[in-house]
């Protein structure tokens, strides 16, 4: 499953309750990160939807105040 089929499922799913951005690496592989009030659940979603994603939970510094967040990364290659 590709983004442009992933994300009308996740807007379905959580409406507009995550903003994502995406970019590239050097080596090709594509990144999606998704910022969301629940991120466990949307990363425990996604890997039901499909197993195979390269789906990950990680740990981020707040850009605002003291603190850590998580966050789900999906990489595509």
């Amino acid at each position: 499953m590709n983004w442009t089929e992933l994300r009308p499922v996740l807007r379905e799913k959580f409406g507009r309750d995550f903003y994502f951005y995406n970019d590239i690496y050097r080596s090709g592989i594509r990144r999606v990160k998704i910022c969301c009030s629940n991120p466990s659940d949307m990363c425990f979603f996604i890997k039901c939807l499909d197993p195979k994603l390269d789906v990950k939970l990680f740990e981020s510094a707040v850009k605002w105040g003291k603190g850590k967040c998580l966050r789900v990364t999906i990489h595509y290659r």
